[in-house]
């Protein structure tokens, strides 16, 4: 006879994977036979994953409808048992998996739509910090400027979409009238973030993205200035850096240094 942390661990992997290696162990209950009894835990944590992916995406689900979800989430619970204690992370894999399923590695829609809404989750989850304001560099001398470095907000996600999917996530989260996928000639920069509340999300121009990445590397005012000079006329390179900034700031794009 088996003992008690031996059978806890059987009941453990024929419910994560959903075998049949505890059927020996169970018995028949009236018409109901081993393999039946067991098959209620199974079906009740699947079930309990696909409600936990459904919340996790719900522009994904309206676009693809039950059915065609709910077959989605089956393979993608076989294919990443959840590992975590924490069922706020199971969801992290699911853009990764439609993009390597040969059913869905054609449907861009779909993986970036995966994407876009775990962003605005992991945005959203993340560490709040003290936002940097443009008052807290009134004091920094005109000889600084061209050293100073900033610190992003942890909660910045940058992704680089070809089909208009913000808009459609935004229809379906307002229940607005339905929109039409649509692609877009070249890929557009999305950054996605949460400041204080709520989280927000916009387009930005390549130029700009250009000049957000190189803080984003910590390099400093002074090297975007001097990127500048390849996009204006070098005499218009620190206003152009300096309006970029000033966006960022308002934006509440970075911390201040002393919340780090």
């Amino acid at each position: 006879m088996k003992t008690l942390p031996e059978l806890q661990s059987h009941f453990f992997h024929a419910v994560i994977n959903n075998s049949d290696e505890l059927d020996a162990e169970v018995k028949q209950q009236g018409e109901m036979t081993a393999n039946e009894r067991v098959a209620i835990y199974v079906d009740g944590y699947r079930l309990r994953l696909i409600e936990a992916l459904q919340d996790s995406y719900p522009a994904l689900h309206t676009l693809m409808g039950d059915d065609d979800f709910e077959s989605l989430c089956l393979e993608y619970i076989d294919h990443f048992p959840s590992q975590h204690f924490s069922i706020r992370y199971f969801g992290r894999h699911l853009a990764e998996f439609l993009c390597e399923n040969q059913d869905y590695e054609n449907s861009e829609l779909l993986q970036e739509m995966a994407q876009f809404e775990w962003a605005l989750r992991g945005a959203f989850d993340s560490q709040d910090q003290l936002v940097l304001k443009l008052s807290d560099l009134s004091q920094i001398a005109p000889e600084q400027w061209s050293e100073l470095t900033f610190y992003l907000h942890p909660s910045i996600r940058i992704l680089h979409l070809n089909w208009n999917v913000p808009s459609l996530w935004k229809a379906i989260e307002q229940e607005t009238d339905p929109q039409s996928p649509e692609q877009t000639l070249s890929p557009v920069n999305w950054i996605i973030w949460r400041p204080e509340l709520e989280t927000h999300f916009r387009s930005m121009t390549n130029e700009e993205a250009e000049g957000f990445d190189l803080l984003k590397q910590g390099k400093s005012f002074g090297e975007l200035c001097e990127s500048m000079t390849e996009l204006v006329k070098p005499e218009d390179a620190a206003t152009q850096a300096a309006t970029f900034l000033a966006r960022w700031i308002e934006d509440g794009l970075f911390v201040n240094e002393r919340s780090n």
